[in-house]
């Protein structure tokens, strides 16, 4: 196990340095410390994924994060599937662990997005050019990662969404994608409060996306016009009818144009928040955040349009890249 520590402000070092005195398979853990400042036309995390490749040594690469934990057969089975599927990089998604309202409240928003723009049946397809990647937990075999040139090629080194351009280039240089479930084996809490759900998914929102900002503009509107107005039309309705004005629709046709656009989209939440371990009832909350993400959305396309650049974890990097 390669452990990068990069520049962490937090109890990272003193961690490590107890597992590298204490534990009883130490020999096996090697910590490289990252002090130095960034390399010019580099983002942090694929320069420190770079360094610790150098490394490795292994038929296959795994690269995961400090914030995740595997469960003990999570190796063993992505290997045995992997192979199974005759894949050159295998990925997995994570389970979340969500215990506060926030978290409840915008991640199945998040998963859901994700899944329209990165269908996973086209992500496994070769003959699709759709590619994603979980950076939580990559699986590539290392002389695809050491052929391709690994983050030290150049639409990689600089890249704010390693995980997804790595996906891109793997597959569209011939390799075989494979996405999965990973329900169970490996577990991440992503955020702990609303203000880092904010800052992690603006930074993503637009580099991210697939289709530039004419698709963004859609999705901006989408948001409002399928996510936020069909849970108003009742509410809408009523507030017309007690002004006593003939204009709008009557609050039967209100409320049966809402069952009609709400059926299907609670349905889809229900079974995401069962997905997710989600209690049913946060299904209520998918108005709310969807404006949340509209505005994430928004200001992510607009920091990076307007030169403002993209913040995260106390580097500014300033990019017009978009993934594919």
């Amino acid at each position: 196990m390669i452990v990068v520590d990069d520049g962490s402000t937090d109890e990272t070092r003193c961690i490590l340095t107890k597992l590298q005195a204490t534990h009883p398979h130490r020999d096996r853990l090697s910590v490289l410390h990252l002090d130095e400042q960034l390399p010019q036309g580099w983002a942090g995390k694929p320069h420190a994924l770079h360094r610790g490749t150098k490394q490795a040594r292994g038929e296959w690469l795994l690269f995961t994060d400090a914030d995740t934990w595997h469960m003990p057969n999570a190796l063993r089975s992505s290997i045995t599937q992997a192979l199974a599927e005759q894949s050159d990089m295998f990925t997995l998604y994570s389970t979340q662990e969500l215990p506060s309202f926030w978290e409840r409240t915008l991640m199945p928003m998040a998963l859901l997005s994700i899944s329209m723009l990165y269908p996973p049946k086209l992500v496994n397809n070769p003959n699709s050019k759709v590619a994603i990647a979980n950076g939580q937990y990559i699986l590539i075999r290392h002389k695809v990662y050491t052929d391709l040139g690994g983050y030290a090629r150049t639409e990689l080194k600089g890249t704010l969404v390693d995980d997804l351009d790595l996906a891109y280039t793997v597959k569209n240089n011939g390799y075989k994608l494979c996405l999965m479930d990973g329900n169970g084996l490996v577990h991440v809490r992503m955020y702990q409060s609303f203000g880092e759900t904010w800052r992690g998914w603006r930074k993503n929102a637009y580099v991210g996306n697939r289709g530039g900002w004419p698709l963004i503009l859609l999705q901006l509107l989408g948001l409002l016009t399928f996510f936020v107005l069909p849970f108003l039309l009742p509410l809408n309705a009523n507030l017309r009818r007690r002004r006593n004005t003939k204009r709008g629709v009557s609050m039967r046709e209100a409320n049966i144009a809402a069952v009609i656009e709400l059926t299907p989209l609670l349905a889809y939440r229900f079974w995401i928040n069962r997905r997710m371990n989600v209690p049913w009832y946060y299904a209520i909350t998918h108005p709310l955040a969807a404006a949340v993400f509209g505005g994430i959305l928004a200001q992510s396309m607009w920091r990076v349009v307007t030169g403002k650049g993209v913040d995260w974890r106390g580097r500014q990097y300033y990019t017009t890249h978009k993934g594919s």
